[in-house]
């Protein structure tokens, strides 16, 4: 099944969202020759910002997510629209760290402490951006704490990247759950007892249970609505075109038959330009 997002409703307070994301996050690691460590980073925040760019209004409208750490892997940036496509890198593609306490790949120490920013391009004079500290680096709590404490969202955030050992990507998926305005108490603690007993997501999503299915028994006992299901995947919007205007600077540098390499951070795509075009480019636009 190719990857897709859900938003929808259970019952009168609880709001959702789910992405199915093994695709996106394979074609991410084959662009960016990721080391198993830096796929599950990747994986995560770009699944994230999926989630997160789903509530843009309109096509025009961007959504980046930047996670600037202390530990190996360097920074992580995402960007995605409400149409589901999505594109990102990290600064240290090929970084691997030993297993953590729970035997898995360990995320926090690899992004380590610092700041998470969330920037949306709504088409305003100004893009809006919010910013909170890490709290664990595991990226779903953190991304939990930016829309508790930036947005007033209180909610639940999973995340899960499942990586084989060939580095390949076995599963990969997320969803967030918000708690509205008005909810009985008695639905947060429904929602926790569920919680608690729930397996991994990665491991539910590897007994073949669907995004929304996993999403319907943290819901239980209220029924879940989908009011929007559609594809996502990963895309890159960059072109020759775009890429030009950053390559003036070269202009007193370059000669006219010099060919120069321009490579895209988000999706590795590699371009080439002639001196004299670099030049030609300068003096029609300045």
């Amino acid at each position: 099944m190719s990857d897709y997002l859900v938003k929808g409703m259970a019952g009168e307070f609880i709001r959702f969202t789910g992405v199915s994301s093994r695709q996106t996050v394979e074609e991410a690691r084959k662009r960016h020759n990721l080391s198993r460590l830096a796929t599950a980073a990747l994986g995560r925040a770009l699944t994230a910002t999926i989630i997160l760019a789903s509530d843009l209004k309109n096509p025009g409208d961007l959504l980046t997510l930047r996670i600037f750490g202390d530990g190996p892997l360097g920074g992580i940036v995402c960007s995605a629209g409400n149409d589901g496509m999505v594109r990102g890198y990290l600064f240290n593609p090929e970084v691997e760290l030993p297993l953590n306490d729970a035997n898995k790949l360990d995320v926090g120490r690899g992004v380590g402490k610092g700041h998470l920013y969330v920037t949306k391009d709504l088409g305003l004079k100004e893009p809006y951006t919010g910013t909170v500290q890490l709290v664990s680096g595991e990226i779903a709590e953190d991304v939990a704490y930016y829309l508790y404490y930036s947005e007033q969202r209180p909610n639940v955030f999973n995340l899960g990247v499942l990586v084989n050992p060939d580095g390949s990507v076995a599963q990969a998926g997320g969803y967030l759950i918000e708690i509205l305005p008005g909810a009985p108490e008695e639905i947060i603690s429904t929602l926790e007892q569920n919680l608690g007993e729930q397996q991994s997501l990665t491991y539910q999503l590897q007994q073949g249970k669907h995004i929304e299915e996993i999403i319907q028994e943290v819901v239980n006992p209220y029924k879940t609505e989908i009011y929007v299901k559609k594809p996502v995947g990963f895309l890159c919007r960059c072109s020759r075109e775009k890429l030009l205007p950053h390559l003036i600077g070269l202009y007193s540098e370059v000669k006219d038959e010099e060919i120069v390499e321009a490579v895209c951070h988000f999706c590795r795509e590699k371009y080439t330009f002639s001196g004299k075009e670099i030049k030609e480019y300068k003096e029609k636009n300045t």
